[in-house]
């Protein structure tokens, strides 16, 4: 077997391949910006994990770190979501032990959860509509003090800009920004990541 990550709805397989490239490169500028040193045991949380790419990136940039990927392997979002796949991209790639995988909708996260260094999490927001901001509000219950909520995701239509300024906006009141970059996909396609700590 092969890995494979899956389709984005939105995209072909070669382009949901180029996205996860591009995701890859600004998820580990991100990673840069926290400052935490990449030998550090750390505990992340991966918040819509999908088959678990980007579990798989946070293992290359932190060779110490420990995931935990939530899901609900049921979401049309990428095609042929599943958690029995997800785990065995993980054993395929060599980091079974250090990549777990639990499914839950983000919606239902508690602090029995745990409590993490960093949650992560890649076009996963857009697809809850307004119901995001309670989303957040949620993440904020199982990171730690000082900890990262880094977030990349995709805005449509022909003013993304001002949409993710309005995000940031309401997140300002829970979240600091750290840093954000932008990037043009395609006409009224753009991508965004965003390192917030706690305010």
């Amino acid at each position: 077997m092969s890995v494979d990550f899956g389709t984005y709805h939105h995209s072909t397989k070669e382009d949901s391949e180029m996205l996860r490239g591009i995701a890859k490169e600004l998820f580990f500028q991100a990673f840069m910006k926290t400052g935490l040193p990449r030998d550090k045991e750390i505990s992340v949380l991966d918040v819509g994990c999908g088959l678990g790419f980007l579990s798989y990136v946070v293992t290359q940039y932190f060779p110490k770190a420990k995931i935990l990927g939530i899901d609900t392997f049921e979401n049309s979002s990428l095609l042929d979501s599943d958690m029995r796949k997800a785990e065995e991209n993980m054993e395929h790639l060599g980091i079974r032990d250090r990549v777990f995988f639990k499914r839950l909708n983000v919606l239902d996260i508690t602090e029995e959860l745990g409590h993490f260094d960093i949650v992560v999490s890649n076009l996963v927001f857009h697809n809850l509509g307004r119901r995001r901001f309670e989303a957040y509000e949620k993440i904020t219950k199982v990171m730690k003090p000082s900890s990262f909520f880094i977030n990349g995701d995709i805005f449509f239509g022909s003013e993304p800009e001002k949409s993710f300024e309005a995000d940031i906006s309401r997140l300002s009141k829970i979240f600091k920004l750290i840093f954000s970059k932008r990037l043009e996909l395609k006409e009224s396609l753009t991508y965004y990541i965003a390192v917030l700590t706690r305010a």
